[in-house]
């Protein structure tokens, strides 16, 4: 189902999504097709609104196509989200010894 939330991050409207989530929508829960609006962000190199995803409380742990954020924003090469990531606390709630190698050296 498509909501407001999920049709503004795929058009990329920033000022929408800020406004969607000031006014209570919830970025956790919410698809893009069949992956999260953060992952998709993240896809697209949307850095601005993976900024404004996480502030609205979207999960940095989130995973989409069986892969985290994290993998896919260093799969891509892009310092900025892995930046934005790490510093929303990615990792942080998984048990280090459930990371695979890219995944542990990054959170370090």
């Amino acid at each position: 189902m498509k909501t407001a939330l999920s049709q503004a991050v795929q058009a990329s409207d920033h000022a929408l999504a800020e406004r969607l989530l000031d006014e209570g929508a919830a970025a956790k829960g919410c698809l893009v097709g069949d992956v999260p609006v953060l992952v998709h962000a993240v896809l697209v190199d949307d850095c601005r609104m993976v900024g404004i995803l996480l502030a609205g409380g979207a999960s940095a742990n989130v995973k989409g196509n069986h892969r985290s954020a994290i993998f896919h924003a260093v799969d891509k090469q892009n310092a900025e989200v892995v930046t934005l990531l790490l510093r929303a606390g990615v990792g942080r709630s998984l048990n280090a010894k459930a990371h695979n190698p890219l995944q542990h050296a990054v959170y370090l």
